[in-house]
């Protein structure tokens, strides 16, 4: 089996590296005793740099598993080095799929479709069956925000990676989404009907393995934010970016401050906006932004805080979808203060895990009613913690996948002896 993921954080990356998706899901396999090859890009688009210098063999699952194309790389998420990036690496997997001996099953996340029509294209042509992993609404997510003339021409520069992606989830055997939006964004973006082995499964997070230096940089951080003994700890932690709408947050903690709500608030992570986030909190000594931290620091972070912030900007990409945010925050045991409405909003009720807030005094709202009710904030991490192991735990969401694999293999070779017959 091979799995294809163009651009996901490895173990190896340093800061911020660890096991996603992809990675997790490798590591399930063989772990199971199934043949698996991991292939992916040289580039590291968390931290823009290649991996050229990298060691495979540095981390078992790698010496394993990996398999790495190179790519070009790039400075900027909008770019057009981004979309000569993945061109290169779509062609040069494309052609290395060639070459290799025929897997019994290809999956591939999508975006990006360079990649995913690079697989599906081979699949037709090999005979190989091939399952797309829908992650977000790409390329609709480029131009689903803007309005008026600046809509269409968005519309127009991203026409041919929809078509790209409409052809690529059309010639796809099956599909695999993360959530039931995505599924049916792609049923009807590529005008197919749903299969039997068309599922969807969420992004599933594994708790690190922490050591005493990851705790002890974490309570550094703490102590840095100068918080004192009843004030609320509230923390965020990921890429600091177009997806989070920190400016409602900003005018939030002014709220609370002028309401006598006491409250500290870290936010962890790099991205494209991280120097206007800087500058939108200068003048508060309450908030500190550290910057990009090791990934088990930020988990041990996590754990330690009161709340955690998911600030995400209201678009179609996010409506009705559980970010893995979700997962990663569900498994530090530790109530989430989410702006998503729908299906996020909806799991936060159900298992009492969490709150929703729709503007600047929702959310002052929020850090008020767990000021008030400290009793309500444990039961709240409790019921967290609860909600990852019943639902966002990897061994529940992995044997899923994986049995769906079995069953995509099994009955594409039942189709293929038909047809010979």
């Amino acid at each position: 089996m091979i799995i294809v993921r163009n651009s996901e954080t490895l173990p190896c990356d340093g800061k911020g590296g660890r096991l996603w998706r992809s990675g997790l899901l490798v590591q399930w396999l063989i772990n199971r005793g199934v043949n698996v090859e991991w292939v992916f890009s040289s580039f590291d688009h968390n931290n823009k740099k290649n991996r050229q210098t990298i060691n495979l063999d540095s981390e078992p699952l790698m010496e394993k598993a990996a398999t790495m194309l190179h790519s070009t790389g790039y400075k900027k998420n909008i770019s057009i080095a981004r979309f000569f990036d993945h061109f290169v690496f779509g062609w040069k997997l494309f052609f290395y799929l060639r070459k290799i001996p025929k897997p019994d099953l290809v999956i591939c996340s999508h975006p990006t479709p360079e990649s995913s029509l690079a697989v599906t294209l081979y699949g037709k042509l090999a005979g190989v069956p091939t399952l797309l992993d829908i992650r977000d609404l790409w390329p609709d997510v480029f131009f689903e925000a803007t309005s008026g003339g600046k809509y269409f021409l968005y519309k127009l520069l991203m026409s041919p990676y929809k078509g790209l992606s409409t052809l690529s989830i059309r010639l796809a055997t099956n599909l695999m989404a993360a959530n039931e939006s995505f599924l049916n964004w792609g049923l009807k973006n590529a005008g197919r009907t749903k299969k039997d082995n068309d599922f969807v499964s969420f992004i599933p997070f594994e708790i690190p393995k922490l050591e005493e230096r990851h705790t002890q940089e974490a309570l550094a951080l703490i102590r840095q934010s100068e918080l004192k003994e009843g004030e609320l700890l509230v923390t965020f932690a990921g890429t600091i970016g177009r997806m989070f709408d920190f400016h409602t947050v900003k005018r939030s903690c002014d709220l609370a401050e002028q309401s006598g709500i006491p409250l500290r608030l870290i936010l962890c992570g790099s991205g494209e906006e991280l120097e206007a986030v800087k500058w939108l909190f200068k003048d508060n000594p309450r908030v500190i932004i550290p910057g990009r931290l090791d990934a088990k620091v930020v988990f041990s972070l996590l754990q330690k805080s009161d709340l955690l912030l998911a600030p995400y900007i209201k678009t179609d990409n996010f409506k009705e979808h559980l970010p893995n945010k979700f997962m990663e925050y569900s498994a530090a045991g530790r109530p989430l203060i989410s702006s998503l409405e729908g299906f996020a909003s909806q799991v936060l009720k159900h298992n009492e895990s969490g709150l929703t807030y729709l503007d600047d005094r929702g959310l002052c709202e929020c850090f008020r009613y767990y000021y008030e009710n400290k009793g309500k904030l444990e039961e709240h991490s409790t019921n967290a913690h609860k909600q990852y192991t019943e639902h966002f735990h990897p061994e529940q969401l992995l044997e899923k996948v994986e049995q769906h694999a079995r069953a995509i293999v099994r009955d594409y070779k039942k189709q293929v002896k038909t047809a010979d017959a």
